[in-house]
């Protein structure tokens, strides 16, 4: 008899970001590997309703609540009320939450950790998010009977910040990219003939403030570049809109927000380079995205990227906007894509993508089951 597997899937309700695009993808490949367990998805929200699709694969269950998810999010999270069972209508063996929050029942908990920003760099975050994060998530590394890191850098800094037991039951699994098996299709705005991309939450610790000033020093020099920014408004977002109008760059930098997966192939296809200048990571999902597509990308030089991606970036210091200038310099004018048969990008996608997740991730079940 196969395991019985419960999934928080509330993360990809709506419109999803990094962590519901994770999760989105690691359960649809998941359900494809059709083993003998059993999934049930739950999903509460007191408006929204789940209709993602999912494959036609038979062996998991759909439970989409009409609950409050703030009422849900206190009562397990603060409260540790409200066992996954009574909701879900079933028993389940082990219960997987695609953040590091416990999900309270008599089952056995894999949590998945994406990052420790909020506890190394707290100053990136807002002081709410940071104060209720921390209390709880020393207690939730301890009790979770299995972590999940989405690197070896995040795994470390587990055994770092929280002590080596913790890392000796972490597991690294790399995320993938759905990029390959989507249509690109063109979003409903006109586009620049070229154009450089960053994207990502418009927040603190994605350091876009470094990227506007080096598009302000290119600027200076008369190298008109045009950059499109995709993400959402996020904390602090407003000092970014500020630089911008401040180092009148309005009619170059142009803001986006939400656009589907499809249309942001789109943007990846046809952009000069991705440009990520963040100071802290757990790993770099649009950088995998654009390798997947061949396009060339100027990163910060952080340690997971090196891990990840090693020598495919343009690496740069990103507290100094003079060197991200210079190297975007140097990128301007013909760029040739890198070649999909180029031994890099093989290596990379051989050991990023969401078939080998899965596995990997089904295997974890499997010890805690046992």
């Amino acid at each position: 008899m196969g395991m019985k597997i419960g999934l928080d899937v509330r993360v990809f309700l709506r419109k999803e970001t990094g962590i519901g695009i994770y999760f989105y993808n690691l359960v649809k490949a998941l359900l494809r590997l059709n083993t003998s367990s059993e999934y049930w998805l739950f999903s509460a929200s007191w408006k929204d309703r789940f209709r993602r699709e999912l494959p036609p694969t038979g062996n998991y269950h759909i439970r989409d609540r009409k609950f409050p998810g703030s009422l849900l999010e206190f009562l397990w999270y603060r409260c540790s009320l409200l066992h996954f069972e009574k909701l879900n209508g079933a028993r389940v063996d082990l219960v997987h939450s695609p953040v590091p929050s416990l999900v309270p029942g008599p089952h056995r908990n894999v949590i998945t950790v994406h990052d420790l920003c909020l506890t190394e760099y707290p100053g990136l975050v807002e002081g709410h998010t940071h104060r209720h994060f921390c209390k709880r998530l020393h207690r939730n590394l301890r009790q979770a009977d299995r972590i999940i890191a989405v690197s070896q850098f995040t795994r470390n800094r587990i055994g770092a910040c929280f002590g080596s037991d913790l890392e000796r039951k972490t597991r690294v699994i790399y995320h993938g990219t759905d990029f390959p098996s989507l249509t690109a299709r063109k979003p409903p705005f006109a586009l620049p003939d070229q154009y450089y991309l960053f994207v990502g939450t418009i927040e603190p610790r994605k350091n876009l403030s470094v990227l506007i000033k080096a598009m302000h020093i290119l600027n200076r020099r008369k190298e008109r570049l045009q950059l499109l920014v995709v993400g959402k408004k996020g904390w602090n977002h407003d000092a970014v809109d500020s630089l911008i109008h401040d180092l009148d760059l309005s009619g170059q930098v142009r803001l986006t927000e939400y656009l589907n997966r499809m249309e942001l192939k789109y943007l990846f296809l046809n952009a000069q380079a991705l440009i990520l200048p963040s100071l802290y990571e757990g790993f770099g999902l649009p950088i995998l995205e654009a390798v997947s597509v061949q396009l060339p990308v100027l990163c910060s030089d952080l340690p997971v990227f090196r891990e990840i991606f090693q020598d495919y970036p343009v690496y740069f210091d990103p507290r100094e906007p003079e060197d991200l200038a210079e190297k975007i310099r140097a990128f301007s004018g013909n760029i040739p894509r890198v070649s999909p048969d180029s031994a890099g990008v093989r290596q990379i996608l051989s050991r990023c993508h969401w078939d080998l997740a899965a596995r990997q991730t089904h295997e974890l079940y499997q010890r805690v089951y046992t």
